[in-house]
């Protein structure tokens, strides 16, 4: 027995074994981020200095923590345990959605969690194997006996600190490291595939940290007041009702696809009839975050300013909705006589909106709580009762004589699709394809019965508003395309809608195709427009206020100006001039995206007196 304890003594402490042990902590940087790349399915391209850069802030972080824990161990343990915590949530946020994990998405966790169904997770053999070897790599830094005496390691921690933080939110970063590595180009799922999540991550976060919220007002005027543009004097004041449908679209834009019948014959007859505006809208997200499109066109500005599409800003609320936005859509109506409502047959809570659309507009927001035994089709509300509600306060507003200005936003399509999600009912319209199996095939049904009761129920409403003296007008339009399936399954990489079914592949008719739903404005009345063409969610806020025929704000009269420059941007997507669409957000620095975005900054942070002089009617 001795001699074994012998043996061990002999072997962990011989100088030789320690100056291996020693030499692989002082190494492990590099070891450890190869080991997390490989959780990484979007790493397919990083370069040397991204990774060397890489190494360094997990070097920098592990001091840090050295200098407050004194234990090598604990200090590698800690720094690897994050880093590896995000690699895992990014590689299931890809799996689920088909986008990258940033920084931002850490806000609406608790949203998210309680929509997704974690039954529907699958994880693969090879990706638990990977894990696993992340945490053995671990094991022999045990043995690497390092010890710095507590008052150096009190010296080192400062200046560990100040480097840290210049590093992680200093101005420093955003000026002079990802420009040199290429990091604030391009889009943000593409940086994640040519640097690495640890790089990409970092870039997203440094952009959300040294974000400006200085109002250049002279640059708003310079470039907002030049020209003139008519104020609409309306012959009618019409109500206009706002339908954002979940994940609607056009399933005729779907490749290798056959349909029992037309899944949507009320969209199509509605947009084809003269004196009918349609097109198409180009929303910032795609699979999931309704909100954002939601305050594009309520709010009237890209959500791109926001730093990036897979970012919630209903989830901060304390950040950016501290006040009220008096330059929004609701505001606008109020102020032209018009009682505003928002109606959404979810909870009021999810997103924060039972807070956030009184500081919008709204006289009143129904929600679930406010539907007792509402029929439920599928998972959620059914569109058939949602429309019943809109039905409703369209009659109110003409008892009260007093205009209405409805914002709605439909649940029962909502993600995920199940095969059974409506059961054993016979579904109105189903789909074939020889490129997807029976499970495929299925889920692809499910989500066509629910826009082909949101377009059955389109045709309802439209019904109603027909028969009707007072003046309507209806826009309707998708809050973005749906995720196909129980989670990112290839059913659109399979059947070609898309190149690839993960956002870090996309080219730029990928983008194209995945950000774009249709729109249509109709009314029972002369509108006395032609068509808009291709608009992003903000713009056709914008174009949908100008064509109602109210007096404008200050805010709408000069985003509608700037639409003279550009109708698309996007993180993904800037739409000129010229109709071409370019890929990623080119046109940053141009004075007219410059000043839009001081606007916005105004809009969502500037001093008071400037606000409310946006809000002010022309």
């Amino acid at each position: 027995m001795e001699n074994i304890k012998f043996r061990e003594s002999y072997v962990f402490d011989n100088p030789v074994f320690l100056f291996i042990m020693r030499l692989y902590a002082l190494i492990f940087p590099f070891i450890l981020f190869f080991a997390l790349e490989s959780l990484n399915p979007a790493s397919l391209a990083f370069n040397m200095g991204s990774y060397l850069v890489s190494v360094f802030l997990i070097m920098l972080a592990v001091v840090m923590v050295y200098s407050i824990v004194g234990s090598v161990v604990w200090a590698y343990g800690m720094v690897s345990a994050i880093w590896l915590t995000i690699y895992i949530v990014n590689h299931f946020r890809i799996m689920i959605t088909g986008g990258v994990f940033v920084p931002t998405d850490i806000f609406v966790a608790g949203a998210a969690a309680q929509m997704f169904d974690f039954n529907a997770l699958t994880i693969e053999r090879m990706f638990l194997l990977r894990v696993f070897i992340v945490l053995v790599i671990h094991l022999p830094l045990i043995f690497a006996k390092i010890k710095i005496k507590s008052l150096k390691r009190l010296v080192i921690l400062p200046v560990a600190g100040v480097i840290f933080v210049v590093f992680f939110t200093g101005h420093f970063a955003a000026a002079h490291v990802l420009p040199a590595l290429g990091l604030n180009e391009g889009t943000i799922s593409g940086r994640y595939r040519t640097h690495g999540v640890m790089l990409g991550f970092y870039s997203v976060w440094v952009e959300h940290t040294t974000r400006t919220n200085a109002v250049d007002e002279e640059l708003i005027y310079e470039f907002f007041t030049t020209g003139s543009r008519e104020v609409n004097t309306p012959d009618v004041t019409p109500n206009v009702i706002v339908i954002m449908s979940e994940a609607f679209m056009n399933p005729a834009t779907l490749p290798n696809l056959t349909f029992s019948r037309e899944p949507i014959p009320n969209f199509n007859r509605l947009a084809a009839q003269a004196g009918t505006i349609s097109g198409n809208v180009v929303v910032p997200v795609y699979g999931g975050g309704t909100a954002n499109t939601e305050f594009e066109f309520i709010g009237g500005s890209p959500h791109v300013f926001f730093g990036s599409r897979f970012y919630i800003p209903f989830e901060n609320r304390e950040q950016y909705f501290n006040r009220e936005i008096l330059t929004a859509l609701p505001w606008m109506f109020r102020a032209n006589g018009y009682r505003t409502v928002g109606v959404h047959p979810y909870y009021e809570a999810f997103f924060n909106r039972h807070m956030i659309y009184p500081m919008l507009g709204f006289d009143e927001f129904i929600t679930v709580e406010d539907m007792p035994n509402a029929p439920i089709h599928g998972e959620f509300i059914s569109d058939e009762y949602f429309t019943d509600r809109i039905i409703e306060q369209i009659i109110l507003a003409e008892t009260d004589d007093v205009p209405l200005f409805l914002f709605g936003i439909s649940m029962q399509n909502h993600w995920g699709f199940d095969p059974m999600k409506y059961g054993t009912l016979d579904l109105d319209v189903m789909a074939a394809s020889p490129y997807l199996n029976d499970e495929e095939i299925g889920s692809v049904n499910a989500f066509l019965q629910g826009i082909s009761d949101a377009d059955k129920q389109l045709g309802r409403l439209v019904e109603f508003v027909e028969s009707r003296d007072t003046p309507t007008m209806i826009v309707f339009f998708g809050d973005h395309l749906p995720i196909m399936g129980l989670h990112a399954d290839n059913i659109f990489e399979t059947i070609g809608f898309v190149s690839h079914q993960a956002d870090f592949n996309w080219t730029l008719e990928d983008q194209m195709a995945i950000f774009q739903t249709p729109y249509l404005v109709w009314a029972n009345y002369d509108l006395g427009q032609e068509d808009w063409g291709t608009l992003s969610a903000f713009a056709l806020g914008a174009r949908v206020a100008e064509v109602s025929g109210v007096q404008l704000n200050r805010y709408f009269t000069y985003v509608l100006r700037g639409l003279e420059h550009f109708s698309v941007i996007t993180n993904e997507l800037y739409l000129d001039v010229n109709g071409v669409f370019h890929q990623g957000w080119t046109a940053r620095e141009e004075e007219h995206i410059l000043a839009l975005q001081s606007l916005w900054i105004a809009k969502i942070h500037g001093h008071n007196a400037f606000h409310r002089s946006l809000a002010a009617l022309y």
